[in-house]
């Protein structure tokens, strides 16, 4: 029997912890007579800090792992005595640093107990393996450092990584070096599949919309997404642009900053259940994805998988995921999106395209992303 702890502590509102709920959903419908799936839950231990790795190492022992998946690149610096797998979600961090959080900002969200926390972390890390983040200055913020002796430490400790796009995959290479055990597996998106039976509008969106959902991070670009909105000319045409997620509840600094830009224009609906997700998928005249990086891209596919028609900008990852079936902007250009836009309101949807693009998005199922985790615990585990 392998016994596999995967580590279900990251559970926020971004993309990895959609992920954690979701692989957990799969992994425990899956009937296994070979393999014993224990979660760690949720505890409140605080983020970047030794005692994750301790509580790890506790879990671990408690339940007699032969395997810990950890669904996240931090890695407890204490070596573990059974072999671990990292699930890297992206690595825009390294690729982008400008994305990490400052020094402030870091002690404003997590508490400077926690920077400090961090800092220590980073030294333990940096002084048992020189290597990782050894290229980085003084001056380079707290998490930044973290961050890049985190990722190349995880990677040359860990037996396994899974990563979800082959995109991913070559950003981790070129930024590590080779890494051992490196599995390309895409994440299921099928999740809303027992709630598109009722395609009915969300109340008070009975007319045409377009539709953002996700997190209001830098990298999602929403100012450039508001500013296409403004130079289409969907206001003109009484068309609305609907946001979803928890940072477009209306007290939040991102609900009024979008606000502030759209007017009544913005209807700002913030968390909502999956439910009426799909329905706001369906109904959406389309889904304005403009993230400047993405490791997977869970929104786009889900609006695929219903049909939706999906604008997104010129990606390698979505190219490699969504293929020919999103309506690409090559140059990032408001004036680009806003005619884009136009061309989409004006024309109808073809219900044969809807088809197409659903089946499309059909092939990415959890059950396949089991499948591939499971042979990995097998050859890890035995």
């Amino acid at each position: 029997m392998i016994r596999v702890l995967v580590d279900g502590r990251v559970v926020g509102s971004d993309g990895i912890g959609r992920y954690t709920r979701q692989l957990i959903d799969a992994l425990c419908r899956s009937s296994l007579t070979d393999v014993r799936i224990t979660v760690l839950e949720p505890t409140g231990t605080p983020r970047y800090t030794r005692a994750e790795g301790t509580e790890l190492a506790v879990a671990a022992q408690k339940c007699g792992a032969n395997v810990v998946h950890l669904l996240d690149y931090r890695i407890p610096v204490e070596r573990l005595d059974v072999p671990i797998l990292i699930t890297i979600h992206d690595v825009f961090r390294a690729t982008r640093p400008r994305l990490c959080y400052s020094d402030t900002d870091f002690a404003d969200r997590f508490g400077v107990a926690s920077l400090k926390d961090l800092k220590e972390l980073t030294t333990a890390i940096m002084g048992s393996h020189p290597g990782p983040g050894a290229g980085l200055t003084s001056s380079a913020s707290a998490h930044r450092r973290f961050y890049r002796a985190m990722l190349e430490f995880a990677c040359t400790q860990a037996q396994g990584v899974i990563v979800p796009t082959r995109t991913v995959g070559d950003q981790l290479r070129s930024l590590v070096g080779f890494t051992a055990g490196l599995t390309v597996s895409h994440y299921g998106v099928d999740h809303l599949e027992s709630n598109d039976d009722d395609r009915s509008p969300v109340a008070g969106l009975t007319k045409r919309y377009l539709l953002y959902v996700g997190q209001a991070r830098s990298h999602k670009a929403l100012p450039r997404l508001c500013a296409a909105y403004l130079a289409s000319n969907a206001h003109d045409l009484g068309v609305p642009f609907v946001f979803a997620g928890r940072d477009f509840t209306d007290s939040t600094h991102h609900a009024k900053a979008v606000r502030s830009e759209l007017g009544n224009a913005a209807i700002l609906l913030g968390e909502i259940d999956d439910s009426t997700l799909a329905r706001l998928y369906c109904n959406a005249s389309a889904l304005v994805h403009l993230a400047e990086y993405e490791g997977f891209g869970f929104t786009p596919l889900e609006a695929l998988t219903l049909g939706t028609r999906v604008v997104v900008n010129d990606l390698d990852v979505f190219r490699e995921t969504l293929a020919d079936h999103a309506f690409y902007c090559r140059t990032g250009s408001t004036e680009e999106i806003g005619a884009l836009l136009n061309r989409l309101l004006w024309t109808s949807d073809d219900p044969s395209q809807r088809e197409i693009r659903a089946l499309w998005a059909g092939r990415y199922t959890w059950k396949a992303h089991v499948d591939d985790l499971l042979s990995v615990y097998r050859k890890v585990g035995q």
